[in-house]
C-alpha cells in the first residue's frame, strides 16, 4: 500500500472545480483538475508525480450570457489536488484579480497566463498579506496588454 498514491487518490476523488466570478458577472476563472502532473498525464506509479490543477479562465462576451474560454488562458499550474481550501481560494482571487482589468479593456492575458501557471501554494500561506507579486505582476501585465 503507497500511502502518498492513497493520499492524492482520496484528494482527487473529493476535489470539486472552483469558480471565482468578478464583481461584473462577466469574468470566471477555474481551478480544475483534469489529470495532470508534473510531466504531462499524472502517473500514480511514479513516486515524483502528483496530480496538479489547471487554471482556466472564461468570459461573457455576448448577448447569450454563456460562458467563453478566453484564448491562450488555460494553464496547468504548480498546484497539488491536495492543497488547503482556504489556500486555493486566495490562489483563485488572486488569478481573477489579475486578468480582469486587461480582459476588461479587451487585452491580450496570453504572457500573464503563462507567468501566472508558476503560482506554486507556498507562496499564498496565510501570512496577514496579500501575494508578493500582486503588484509586479499588474506591472508586467500592463506591459504585456499595450
Amino acid at each position: 500500500m503507497n500511502p502518498k498514491k492513497d493520499h492524492y487518490q482520496a484528494a482527487m476523488d473529493n476535489f470539486a472545480d472552483l469558480d471565482f466570478i468578478s464583481e461584473s458577472g462577466n469574468i470566471r476563472v477555474t481551478l480544475e483538475y483534469i489529470d495532470e502532473g508534473w510531466c504531462g498525464e499524472y502517473d500514480e506509479n511514479d513516486p515524483n508525480d502528483a496530480p496538479l490543477l489547471r487554471f482556466s479562465v472564461d468570459q461573457k462576451v455576448d448577448a447569450s450570457y454563456e460562458w467563453s474560454g478566453v484564448e491562450n488562458a488555460s494553464y496547468c499550474t504548480r498546484i497539488p489536488i491536495d492543497t488547503d481550501r482556504a489556500v486555493l481560494d486566495r490562489i483563485g482571487q488572486h488569478i481573477l484579480r489579475q486578468v480582469e482589468d486587461p480582459l476588461s479593456n479587451d487585452y491580450s492575458i496570453k504572457r500573464l497566463c503563462e507567468k501566472l501557471s508558476w503560482i506554486s501554494p507556498e507562496e499564498f500561506q496565510d501570512d496577514g498579506r496579500e501575494h508578493k507579486d500582486d503588484e509586479n505582476l499588474a506591472i508586467m501585465s500592463a506591459i504585456n496588454t499595450t
